[in-house]
């Protein structure tokens, strides 16, 4: 048996596997990874209706169909923190993917806590999110691809984090998620920059930007200018822009 871990009321929420997989492409806009209408939609409001599960005002949103149990969306917020061992990233991507979606039975609402640290694959093809206790995956262990280009992780029947394959594709400037992603994954230019930013734009250092630490604002306004200067065709490059702009106006004015 697998699960999700839930708060309030804390227990577990029992999951099984059915063959199926989301037809809607995930977005990642660095803060959230998305998938389903926009929050801002009259659709988003039609999901609600017709699905349970979490909200994202009070941690992470998993949707299941009132019907039918399956997922039906999600919105997952990036972990601040990284520092996940090298060993445990290569692990879990070593790990063979199964295909399906998630369906759960309860019809209670419950809330997720979202997940503690993150990591860029070497090739910067894949972003894990993982629990601060996950370790390498054992042989019971579950990666489950709810789409070609993502999974959700399971390891000892409990959830422990998701996998974005090729960010760079999925990277959007729309907070709700909404807006057209696309960019050339195998640019290495801008793994280059995702890399970077994801190394800036972490704790400790955003405490270190919150008492407006020059150094980390000098680096900040590098990406940024590196960033406007890339030409590779998409959104990908004006994203981390957008973003980088707004965590230096945030901290430093």
């Amino acid at each position: 048996m697998i699960a999700f871990p839930i708060a309030n009321p804390e227990g577990l929420v029992p999951v099984r596997v059915e063959d199926h997989a989301l037809k809607r492409a995930p977005t990642w806009n660095l803060d959230t990874l998305h998938t389903g209408p926009a929050r801002s939609s009259p659709a988003y409001e039609s999901l609600l209706d017709e699905t349970v599960g979490s909200s994202y005002d009070w941690g992470d949103e998993l949707r299941f169909d009132k019907r039918s149990g399956l997922l039906r969306s999600f919105i997952l917020k990036t972990p601040e923190a990284g520092g996940v061992e090298h060993s445990i990233v290569k692990s879990w991507l070593a790990l063979p993917r199964q295909v399906g979606l998630p369906a759960i039975s309860d019809d209670r609402g419950f809330n997720l806590d979202p997940l503690d640290v993150r990591s860029l694959s070497d090739d910067g093809r894949h972003l894990l999110a993982l629990h601060a206790t996950a370790t390498a995956p054992d042989r019971d262990a579950l990666r489950l691809a709810v789409h070609p280009d993502c999974d959700l992780l399971f390891a000892h029947g409990r959830y422990c984090g998701w996998v974005l394959g090729r960010p760079i594709a999925h990277l959007t400037q729309d907070r709700d998620g909404d807006a057209a992603a696309g960019s050339p994954d195998d640019s290495q230019e801008l793994i280059d920059l995702l890399r970077d930013y994801l190394a800036l734009v972490v704790q400790p250092n955003i405490d270190r930007m919150d008492d407006r630490d020059p150094a980390l604002g000098a680096a900040l306004e590098a990406l940024i200018a590196r960033a406007r200067a890339c030409r590779v065709p998409g959104p990908a490059a004006t994203t981390l822009v957008w973003r980088a702009t707004d965590v230096l106006e945030n901290f430093y004015g």
